[in-house]
């Protein structure tokens, strides 16, 4: 592998629907990640993990921007054309 890479998660145009289905599917399985997370670093030190928690109103306030994004999609009849890149980069 090299140092950097970018991996294609996400391109094409989608129907609301099935936009929900992709977008909302992502980020319930951060929020639960983070969930998970915070619960477990919770019960081993007695305290938050202040990155998850910081992370989970991210989370929370971009659920609510695609909810709106899709909703208004619906409401105009219009597709959505999405593209997501995920960079991942090696550190020593």
């Amino acid at each position: 592998m090299k140092k950097n890479e970018n991996i294609q998660l996400i391109k094409g145009t989608f129907h609301p629907d099935d936009a929900r289905y992709v977008l909302l599917g992502l980020i319930k399985y951060k929020i639960n990640f983070h969930h998970m997370k915070q619960f477990s670093f919770e019960e081993r030190f007695g305290q938050k993990d202040l990155p998850s928690e910081k992370r989970l109103i991210e989370l929370k306030k971009s659920k609510q921007q695609i909810i709106e994004l899709i909703e208004s999609a619906n409401k105009n009849d219009s597709l959505l054309k999405m593209e997501a890149v995920i960079t991942i980069q090696l550190e020593e």
